[in-house]
């Protein structure tokens, strides 16, 4: 006589949801205090740092010792230092510092916090809505995001397309990282921004202290309810799509269309997701973060976009999408 066994499952996937948290609370808080850009001057010891911080030692020590742990910082001898990839992005000051995204990180934390009661409520409890933002809030959230975007521009500014392109618009286009990118990396480009009015002063201050207002033009504009206009030989929306109502993004992209010439071509980067739903991971993720986020928007699958851009008289589309859950859409209008 045989006695079944049971089978007992790991739960190394609950144990580990702990430990998870552990190195982004410690990275945000880190960015907070603003405790790379000292020790960009040289190895510090607990003290020293504490009296560069203007805060105690006891409770930094601890902070200290988690990056350690999650390779954002070095010890030897009782001395803390960056490691190259903290020193490279996350020092105040350098031209590759991304560290305000950690504004947008607390928004994500805070969103994901909230998923349960936004289901239950069918609303989003940490709602993001742009256009109710204090404009100090609004320019924290925006400036956050202005490293990415200049990131994203220079990237962009490598497709073939730009060789000939004479007249950009990015729709809603934030602080004007795209547009102060790929006219930086393409001289003879002209560029318009057009996004809310409530962003406008933001994007000018940022274009004016580029030195490229004489070759970006900021503007409000309502790309919901009116047709673009102008003859854009070239067309960019960052993170637009994925904030707005499917009916919102197919009278979207007839709008953006209308304004465009023939043969142009509309780059779209956002989160998109396979048709299955299941991957980029990434994008999995931040379809849950926009649960409590947006009243509409979300991270539209591939099949999607496609249609969207089709009905608007695009052909020729492209997705190309990277491991953090973003992609690059591409078409072109006939």
């Amino acid at each position: 006589m045989t006695t079944e066994q049971t089978i007992i499952p790991s739960r190394a996937a609950i144990d580990n949801i702990r430990a998870a948290t552990f190195t982004p609370m410690a990275v945000r808080a880190a960015l907070q205090l603003s405790l790379f850009t000292p020790l960009a001057r040289g190895p510090m010891t607990t003290v020293e740092l504490a009296a560069a911080l203007d805060v105690r030692p006891r409770r930094l020590e601890a902070l200290l010792y988690q990056l350690v742990l999650s390779e954002f910082l070095t010890v030897s001898d009782g001395r803390f230092a960056n490691t190259d990839m903290a020193a490279y992005y996350l020092v105040e000051g350098a031209p590759t510092y991304i560290g305000g995204i950690h504004g947008v990180w607390t928004e994500n934390f805070n969103a994901l916090m909230q998923t349960a009661e936004s289901i239950r409520t069918d609303t989003p409890q940490n709602k993001i809505d742009f256009s109710s933002m204090s404009q100090e809030e609004l320019g924290d959230f925006m400036r956050g995001m202005h490293a990415g975007s200049v990131a994203f521009g220079r990237s962009l500014s490598k497709q073939p397309q730009f060789a000939d392109a004479r007249n950009l618009v990015d729709i809603g286009g934030g602080t004007g990282g795209i547009c102060i990118a790929l006219c930086e990396e393409h001289p003879r480009l002209h560029a318009t921004l057009v996004d809310l009015p409530s962003v406008i002063p933001i994007a000018a201050e940022m274009v004016e202290a580029a030195g490229l207002a004489d070759r970006i033009t900021v503007k409000p504009f309502d790309i919901l309810n009116n047709p673009l206009e102008g003859e854009f030989d070239v067309a960019t929306a960052r993170h637009f799509f994925q904030v707005l109502s499917a009916k919102q993004c197919s009278k979207a992209a007839q709008n953006i269309a209308a304004g465009l010439t023939r043969d142009a071509t509309l780059y779209v980067n956002g989160i998109v997701t396979d048709d299955s739903h299941l991957s980029p991971t990434e994008a999995v993720g931040y379809d849950l973060i926009f649960v409590s986020t947006f009243d509409d928007g979300r991270a539209y699958t591939e099949s999607e976009y496609r249609v969207w851009l089709s009905n608007a008289g695009f052909t020729d589309f492209s997705r190309e999408p990277n491991p953090m859950g973003l992609s690059l859409i591409s078409a072109r209008k006939t």
